[in-house]
């Protein structure tokens, strides 16, 4: 299995990945960061139980000719659990394959994991705690801080050039707390925060802006509220740039931004769910339109995940609505609208996830996303979307089902055993053992 083989040449990009899987969280304050923990026993696999953030980042891949061209990147998915303790994961997408990088389970006070957001190989995630707590890792020196009383649950985040992170809190007022990288520890600290403007409150979906012509980074954030409010921040220097009330949206817990930066998409946590599209240009914000209502039946209901692709197609991911319901759907819009005011959307696909009770998008790219499962145990599924494809001849290659990638996170001594089982003839223990902690297992795929 020559897939397995390529993990043995993948170890320099791994490593980087892992720094997270071979250490525990230590408690981390921008004056005296603690010493790393003692590792956890190699074969020890945390639980990977539903998923509530997820962040992915560009990780550059070793020169072999069967991965890829010096230079090329691989995609690092980070995930991040509702349990406590919480757990987070690493698996890494080169070409077709998906490997489980590892994972760790985080200290007792940390958790549950409700943001995450990534620059480059450094990672963090914000829990739903009372203050709220930043846990830390990928090439960042692994740790957490705990923020200021008030600064309960950290629902939101981005991440920029630094690296610096933004975390929004749930609260009325809302508040954004910025954290740098402190170069003497490689660990995140304080840097700044700002309170949002009155009625701004309970943030729950953020999203990266790039303005097209001046090159400047902000972030947009959104409220979970009745109706929501939009804010756009400066990530340099926390300022306040715009601010939007949506007509008709309300309880914001996803949205994205166009490739080109110039517009957002904001998908409501109803049933059925609507988008809002909102355009900024000049220094303000505006709503294009009413918003745009999905249908009900189809499972578009409680909006959970969005982003754009390359081409600016909208991928959502949605939750099922009752306890009884164990499949989640994922759709694909292209935005149709005129340019007369109204805000039409074209659906180009949809496709439904077994055992899952939502599904949080991670990345898309030329018609095929990859969703994390709320669901016991979580799992990476990988959709081909042919209708969203750029070459319509392309079809799905596994059947009568378009879901091509199915990869479950293990949690047992018995799964691992079967893992142990299904390796290369011929591989020694150590070997196996090896391949086991540093790549995890391969994904069933095709």
């Amino acid at each position: 299995m020559r897939a397995f083989r390529h993990v043995f040449d993948r170890i320099a990009a791994a490593a980087a990945v892992l720094l997270v899987a071979t250490s525990s969280f230590v408690a981390a304050d921008h004056e005296s960061p603690a010493p790393p923990a003692e590792a956890p026993s190699p074969l020890t696999f945390p639980r990977a139980a539903d998923v509530t953030a997820v962040a992915t980042y560009a990780l550059t891949v070793d020169d072999d000719a069967d991965v890829g061209s010096p230079g090329t990147h691989a995609l690092v998915t980070a995930l991040g659990t509702n349990s406590v303790p919480a757990t987070v994961h690493f698996a890494s997408h080169c070409g077709a394959d998906t490997f489980y990088e590892g994972g760790s389970v985080l200290p007792t006070e940390v958790g549950p994991i409700r943001s995450a957001a990534a620059w480059e190989g450094d990672v963090a995630w914000g829990t739903a705690q009372t203050p709220g707590v930043v846990a830390f890792g990928g090439t960042l020196t692994p740790g957490h801080i705990t923020l200021r009383p008030g600064e309960n649950v950290l629902a939101a985040a981005t991440a920029g050039p630094g690296p610096s992170f933004l975390f929004a809190t749930w609260t009325a007022p809302s508040s954004v707390v910025k954290l740098v990288k402190d170069d003497a520890t490689g660990q995140l600290v304080r840097a700044d925060s700002i309170t949002l403007p009155l009625g701004v409150d309970y943030v729950r979906a953020a999203a990266v802006r790039i303005d097209a012509g001046t090159g400047k980074r902000s972030s947009l954030f959104a409220t979970d509220t009745s109706p929501a409010a939009v804010v756009e921040i400066r990530d340099s220097d926390l300022t306040l740039a715009s601010a939007a009330v949506m007509r008709g949206g309300e309880f914001v817990r996803a949205g994205c931004v166009t490739p080109d930066g110039t517009a957002s998409y904001w998908v409501t946590h109803t049933s059925p769910s609507k988008i809002v599209k909102l355009v900024h240009t000049g220094g303000t914000t505006s709503q294009v339109g009413e918003p745009f209502e999905l249908d009900a039946k189809l499972g578009e209901n409680l909006g959970a995940s969005a982003v754009t692709d390359e081409r600016g197609l909208l991928y959502v991911g949605f939750s099922s609505i009752s306890n009884d319901d164990t499949s989640a759907v994922a759709s694909v819009f292209e935005d149709v609208s005129t340019g007369n005011g109204e805000f039409r959307l074209e659906r180009l696909d949809l496709t439904a996830v077994d055992d899952a009770y939502a599904l949080m998008v991670s990345h898309a790219q030329s018609g095929v996303a990859r969703y994390a499962t709320r669901s016991d145990p979580a799992r990476l599924v990988t959709i081909q979307h042919p209708g969203a494809m750029p070459d319509p001849t392309v079809t799905a290659q596994s059947g009568s089902t378009r879901v091509i990638e199915r990869c479950e996170v293990p949690s047992t001594p018995g799964q691992i055993d079967e893992m142990m089982k299904r390796l290369p003839d011929g591989m020694s223990p150590a070997e196996a053992s090896a391949l086991i902690v540093l790549a995890g297992f391969m994904c069933a795929l095709w």
